[in-house]
This record gives C-alpha cells, sequence and structure tokens, in this order.
C-alpha cells in the first residue's frame, strides 16, 4: 500500500511532466502568435510576470486570480469594492489565458490595478513568481485548485481566500481520488465563498473547515447586471449593421463547443427552411471553430457572412446565417436574440455563463450538462427563465416557439428584477472578507 506521501511524490512527478509537455507544446507554435501573446506566454513559462511591473509597490499587496474572462467578470467589482473602501495598497491581478489578459488590461487603468501573466503550476515559475513580490494575500477564484501554487503560498505563510468557488461533481470524484494532493488545498483555505449550498458541502467533504466555508453566491453575474446597459453598439445600431429588419427574428447560439456546431448547424438549416425572416447568428467558444461552421454550412449549401468582414466593410450580412469570427461581441449579440441558445451544455463540458442573456433580458436555453452553472440553472428554472432541452430536436422545438411567439422569450420584468437582487451585494461581502482579514494582521 502505497504512503500519502509516496502517491504525493508520484503525482507531483506526472504532473510536471503533462504541464512541461504542454509548455513543449506551446512554444512550438508561436512563431503564429502576435509579439504581444508570445510575451503573455513567456512570462506564464517562465513565471515573470511580476518582475515587469514598473509601478512602485505599497502594501499591504494583495493577489487576485482568475482564470480567464468568466472570472475576472467576478474579480473587477471585488477591485472597485476594494478602492471605494479606501484601500491604498498594491493590488494585482494574475490571469492564465491572453484573452483573459487583454480584457483586464482594458479596465485595469479605471480601476487602479495591474494586471499580470499567471505562472505555470510547477515549482521554477511559481517560485520565481512570488519571489518579486510576496503577497499578503492571495485570492482565487472560482476552481483554480493549483497544488504547487497554494503549497508555495502555504510554505510561505500566505494566507488563501476562495472566492466564488465552485466544485462540480465530476471535479469531486477526481480531488477525492487524489485527496492526499487536494486535501491541503481545501484545509490550508482562510475562508471559501461558495456560489452554492452544494459546493459547499462538497469542499467541506474534501477537507476544508466547515467555520470557514460560507455559501456567498456569484459575483461575476453582480457585474452582469452592473454592466448590463453597456454596448459596444447599441441593439439599433447592431441591427442596423447586421441588417435585421422590424420583422426579423433572430436565432443566437453562443458559446458553441465541439459537436455542437453540428447539432446547431443542423437546428439552422430547419428553421431557415421553416421560416423566412430568420436570421441565425452563430459564435464558437473559441476561434478555432470558425472553420468548422463555416465547412459544416458550406455541406449543406447555407452560404454565410462573417462579422469581422462585415464590421470592416467588406461584405454586408446579406446571408441568412452569420459567424461571430471575433472574440468580446457575444454579450452584445444575445440583446438582439429572440431565442438564445447557451453552449457548452449540450456535449459534457459543464455549461458556460447562462446569465449573460438573461442580463440582456433574454431567456436562455441550454443542454443537459450543466454541473458549471447548476445553482444559476436552479434558479432559472424555477423561474421560467431557463429552459432545458436533451438535444438538437428538442432544441428546434423551443427555438421554433421562441421565433413564432417573441414575448415568449423575454425575460418578464418582475422576474428580471428578482434575479438581479439575488446576486446583489456578493462583492461586498468579498470586500469585507479581505479587510477584516488585513485589520486583524494590522496591515490596514
Amino acid at each position: 500500500m502505497l504512503t500519502t506521501k509516496v502517491m504525493q511524490k508520484i503525482f507531483f512527478r506526472i504532473y510536471e511532466k503533462f504541464l512541461k509537455a504542454f509548455v513543449f507544446f506551446k512554444t512550438r507554435k508561436m512563431n503564429n502568435l502576435s509579439s504581444e501573446e508570445c510575451d503573455f506566454w513567456v512570462h506564464r513559462i517562465q513565471g515573470t510576470g511580476l518582475e515587469c511591473v514598473t509601478s512602485p509597490l505599497n502594501r499591504p499587496v494583495v493577489i487576485l486570480h482568475g482564470a480567464s474572462v468568466g472570472e475576472l467578470n467576478g474579480i473587477f467589482p471585488v477591485v472597485r469594492g476594494l478602492r471605494n473602501s479606501g484601500f491604498k495598497g498594491s493590488i494585482f491581478v494574475s490571469v492564465g489565458t491572453f484573452t483573459g489578459f487583454k480584457k483586464a488590461v482594458s479596465v485595469a487603468r479605471n480601476l487602479s490595478f495591474e494586471v499580470v501573466p499567471a505562472p505555470f503550476d510547477f515549482h521554477e515559475p511559481v517560485s520565481r513568481f512570488f519571489q518579486s513580490s510576496v503577497p499578503d494575500l492571495f485570492v482565487t477564484f472560482e476552481a483554480e485548485y493549483w497544488p504547487v501554487t497554494h503549497a508555495f503560498l502555504s510554505n510561505l505563510g500566505v494566507a488563501t481566500l476562495l472566492c466564488n468557488g465552485r466544485i462540480s461533481y465530476r471535479s469531486f470524484r477526481v480531488y477525492r481520488l487524489l485527496e492526499g494532493v487536494f486535501k491541503d488545498i481545501f484545509q490550508r483555505l482562510w475562508r471559501a465563498g461558495m456560489v452554492s449550498h452544494g459546493d459547499k458541502l462538497r469542499i467541506i467533504d474534501l477537507g476544508a473547515d466547515p467555520s470557514r466555508v460560507h455559501v456567498t453566491g456569484n459575483s461575476k453575474h453582480e457585474e452582469l447586471f452592473e454592466t448590463c446597459r453597456n454596448f459596444k453598439y447599441s441593439p439599433s445600431e447592431w441591427a442596423e449593421m447586421l441588417d435585421i429588419g422590424k420583422d426579423t427574428r433572430v436565432f443566437v447560439a453562443g458559446s458553441l463547443r465541439s459537436n455542437e456546431c453540428n447539432m446547431i448547424v443542423d437546428v439552422c438549416s430547419k428553421i431557415i427552411k421553416k421560416f423566412d425572416n430568420v436570421k441565425c447568428i452563430l459564435v464558437p467558444r473559441h476561434l478555432g471553430r470558425v472553420s468548422q461552421l463555416a465547412e459544416l454550412l458550406n455541406r449543406k449549401a447555407i452560404p454565410c457572412s462573417f462579422l469581422s468582414r462585415v464590421l470592416q466593410g467588406l461584405e454586408k450580412p446579406k446571408e441568412r446565417v452569420l459567424i461571430v469570427d471575433l472574440m468580446g461581441f457575444l454579450f452584445d449579440i444575445y440583446a438582439l436574440g429572440d431565442a438564445v441558445f447557451c453552449g457548452g451544455s449540450l456535449v459534457p463540458i459543464g455549461g458556460h455563463n447562462i446569465m449573460e442573456p438573461i442580463a440582456r433580458g433574454r431567456k436562455v436555453i441550454y443542454g443537459p450538462y450543466i454541473s458549471k452553472v447548476k445553482s444559476e440553472q436552479e434558479l432559472l428554472q424555477s423561474l421560467g427563465c431557463g429552459v432545458m432541452v436533451k438535444n438538437a430536436k428538442e432544441l428546434e422545438r423551443v427555438v421554433v416557439n421562441f421565433i413564432t411567439n417573441p414575448h415568449e422569450g423575454r425575460v418578464p420584468r418582475d422576474k428580471y428584477e428578482k434575479i438581479r437582487r439575488s446576486f446583489y451585494g456578493v462583492s461586498k461581502t468579498y470586500v469585507r472578507w479581505i479587510v477584516d482579514w488585513l485589520r486583524e494582521r494590522h496591515q490596514l
């Protein structure tokens, strides 16, 4: 029988080899990246993100970490709340994707924080990253349970706060299997704010101190409802640019993953044949799916337009299918939909942000794979603002209903307010925790 320490050593050897293999393949693809994106990945690989910060360091130092754009939407209201509370220390936001990095940079000046690429989770980059500046508090968002990072912070005596914490049942089984590695992470948490009661029970079962675990909700939804009136282009401007008339009905399918592309194209094919006044807007989760969508449409002899070419004036959006081949527009485009589907849910991904269409006043359709957004799904289902479909056939039926009866796809005002209020104040809780912790240690 292997001891826990032996199992930990075996795990970390395999884990580090896996990450280094990923880094190896990433570096081989860097020739295809912009110089800015190359720099981002180099800083992640070397752990030099904090070394590039030129502004003076003010204690206390707080690092807030999120994987990408989704987590950042929960981080921004916390940063805003800290600054509004009079916090004068240095705030760093560390990010794991280039898309998230660009998003954070775009708002960093207004919220007075520095953005840094997070180090890859093996010893050399993590060690170098924290040697540049040891934080007084490390705040991690959602499900960023990186073993090497958390172990290093523990050795430095740095407290860790978990915000918007979630653990899907699938992840729970993995963490339980590797209990010797992950139990330490959960035991060391100074405090944990979990999205739902189920997440709370799972993290306690994995070793977290029950007295330190609380159900808070999710601050990223709070940010959504705060910014729901902000558009890159207003709905009327979008309608004009995309040739959407008063009688045109719009089906938006966002955050599409893998085999969902096939299913959605099939649905589009059928509703285009059924209705003369329908426009389909397809938004893949990753830009690598753009060519797949175009090829699938081509096989069905369905012509399509591309948003990038429309915005550049290179083509008119005359086709009945538009592929969004640019990042950062989905939240705007949800507001155009009479029927809205949120992807990552008809395939076993766990779902993406089903609250984004709601914040735009649209009911949301999703598949059965919603483990990552289970608490949100339960809220929406209870209010009749979320519709679960099991397959493409059911999706087609719901889309047809919403297109035929456009008012059916809208969120009633009273239910909208109820949903919005359910997320209000989450960031204030996190800000209070951070400020209280620093005051207790005489750092404020």
